[in-house]
């Protein structure tokens, strides 16, 4: 994610800058870190973290590896990225090897800082936006990690910064998030192209770099050129997912995906997640594609388009003037291509057809992903699953020894609630993928739609182990928990969840699961964040009430369930409850006088088990 604060472009410091090369400007070294960071400082970076020393120089190596990627990709120096650079930005256009700090007033060196926990990330990025309610706080989501522009403290220099956190994240998951920021990053100093969001109310106003060149690039980083092995498992999604589209007229037409702004993005991650992904998909793919493919060219583009960025947007003087690169890419792309964008479209469609048919060839397996395209497309539900199906077959049965078509014919069966086969065929997807939270995960819900609570608390917690940040394993494993009677455990899972998610719909969970745990006090708390949310969900407000009432706050209590009388008048256990209320009595429920199971206990065990079998609905994401 990327936030951008716009500095003072003023043209004339760059003017002003031409004259004094006399030699090459040694930067100022960084500020030392504060105390409990250790700080490795590369040519253009400064990295701290408050881990471990030896974790800190993980992660530098990280930077390192990217820094010197992006040197040789783009032929640029560290010095060029600090602003202190003799020879020029760019020969062709007449960009001063200062233009970073002349231009843009850039202090030297980026700033990548990793949080040892998610406290201190989040103390930052609340401070970054302006959020000081502590109640806003809890109610909102916050990214993985983002990079930004903003001024020093003292106004005085901008700033260029990367910040993330460690928290329960393995190593492969935070050079991820930390190659996907340095992306953006890249594509921004390239082009130098630093124009901030638009105006609140205005975000899919055209401005800065087109999406398809900022969230390539991004993707290129984190996903082609990660060492990390789930980042080969999402490149093999996503080349999957795009080739079908391109198939069946899913894909953005070049003439639309090429204008696609990130607030674009956004509203389409609210309203469709699949076309978001679709549009992820295809950035990742028409990026490696120019870059591989036809780099020289590329590249050619890129400098076309940084020269006229530096003529029609850092020269002007127009106070009005809305900064964007979108208008003259066309421009751009011609001069190097001698071509519109559009007309590269069906050597792009080409070039993924023969690939994913030899990869099709050689990893049938790989028939998994494009039936979990059709699986989350529903667009035409009943023969969108049939070809799901379809292609989950063929993974099965040409690839017997991979565990990618058991996974995906095991998912078919959950949507067909046909349960007991399912348990098989994801038992056997588990075998062949033990290392992969995926199967773990959906055997886990397989079993808590069998009864077999003790083993899905087994299987989920292998699929947190894979995986800690999933948020469907820890709701699943909440599920499991609090179907299991173990109603505190379950309300702390539930809390897990939403810190990776902040879904609302968890903390509503934890709330029931608290209140069964009787520690209503927090259940309150719960149901409280639930509510501000969605204030006119009729089961949110008297949860909230129920958990009052058990505070001996009766006044509160009876307001709120009044309240979800007026929501919904016809639920009888909202009547009951006030009827109840009315005489001065509570509400009581079953489950209150349940016995937790515990799953080291065999007797325990075997009584979760004789529950009746929960039955869990998946929605595919």
């Amino acid at each position: 994610m990327t936030i951008k604060h716009a500095p003072a472009c003023l043209f004339t410091l760059v003017l002003l800058a031409g004259a004094v090369y006399g030699g090459q400007a040694q930067p100022d070294m960084p500020a030392k870190a504060p105390q409990g960071f250790f700080q490795i400082v590369t040519p253009a970076f400064n990295i701290e973290c408050n881990t471990s020393k030896a974790h800190a120089d993980k992660v530098a190596t990280m930077v390192k590896n990217a820094e010197v990627r992006f040197y040789q990709l783009f032929k640029l120096t560290p010095e060029l990225m600090n602003g202190t650079s003799k020879p020029k930005f760019d020969n062709k256009a007449n960009i001063p090897g200062d233009v970073m700090s002349a231009a843009f007033n850039f202090k030297p060196f980026i700033h990548v800082r990793v949080y040892k926990d998610m406290e201190g990330f989040t103390d930052e990025w609340f401070d970054l936006t302006g959020m000081k309610d502590k109640e806003q706080r809890l109610r909102t989501g916050i990214p993985g990690a983002y990079f930004c522009t903003r001024p020093d403290y003292d106004k005085s220099k901008m700033l260029r910064e990367i910040r993330t956190f460690v928290a329960n994240r393995d190593d492969d998951e935070l050079e991820r998030t930390l190659l996907h920021e340095m992306g953006h990053l890249f594509m921004q100093s390239y082009l130098l192209a630093f124009f901030g969001d638009p105006p609140k109310g205005q975000e899919s106003q055209k401005r800065g770099i087109p999406a398809w060149l900022s969230e390539g690039l991004a993707q290129l980083f984190e996903i082609l050129w990660s060492k990390a092995s789930s980042a080969q498992k999402a490149k093999l999604r996503s080349e999957a997912m795009i080739y079908e589209a391109t198939q069946i007229g899913d894909s953005y037409p070049f003439d639309d995906f090429v204008n696609i702004t990130n607030a674009h993005n956004l509203a389409a991650v609210a309203g469709d997640p699949l076309k978001a992904t679709l549009n992820y998909a295809q950035s990742l793919s028409v990026m490696d594609y120019m870059v591989n493919v036809d780099g020289a060219r590329f590249f050619s583009f890129l400098e076309n388009l940084r020269g006229l960025n530096f003529e029609r947007n850092l020269r002007t003087r127009n106070k009005d003037h809305i900064p964007e690169l979108y208008s003259f890419q066309n421009e751009a792309f011609r001069k190097a291509f001698n071509c519109d964008m559009k007309d590269v479209e069906p050597f792009w469609k080409k070039s993924i057809k023969t690939k994913m048919e030899a990869t099709l060839k050689k990893q049938p397996e790989v028939n998994y992903w494009i039936g979990e395209y059709y699986l989350r497309r529903g667009k035409d539900k009943e023969n969108d699953y049939a070809k799901a199906e379809e292609r989950f077959k063929l993974a099965m049965t040409l690839a017997p020894t991979k565990g990618e078509g058991y996974l995906g014919m095991g998912r078919m069966q959950l949507r067909k609630n046909d349960h007991e086969t399912a348990l098989k065929t994801l038992t056997k997807a588990a075998e062949l993928m033990p290392k992969d939270e995926e199967p773990w995960y959906f055997l886990g819900m397989a079993q808590i739609n069998n009864g077999k609570l003790t083993e899905s608390v087994e299987s989920l917690n292998k699929a947190l182990k894979i995986f800690p940040r999933s948020a469907r394993s820890l709701s699943g494993l909440a599920t499991a928990l609090f179907h299991s009677n173990q109603f505190a455990k379950a309300a702390e899972t539930y809390e897990q969840a939403y810190q990776v998610t902040h879904n609302p719909q968890y903390m509503r969970e934890k709330g029931r699961a608290a209140f069964f745990a009787k520690d209503y006090r927090l259940a309150q708390s719960a149901f409280s964040v639930f509510s501000d949310t969605y204030p006119k969900d009729a089961q949110g407000a008297l949860w909230y009430g129920l958990a009052a009432w058990r505070l001996n706050d009766k006044e509160f209590g009876m307001k709120k369930m009044q309240e979800a009388k007026v929501l919904n008048p016809n639920d009888g256990m909202i009547t009951e409850a006030i009827r109840l209320a009315e005489k001065g009595e509570t509400l009581r429920f079953e489950l209150e006088d349940a016995v937790a199971a515990d799953p080291a206990k065999p007797d325990a065990a075997g009584a979760a088990k004789k529950k009746p079998a929960v039955m869990i609905t998946i929605e595919d994401e």
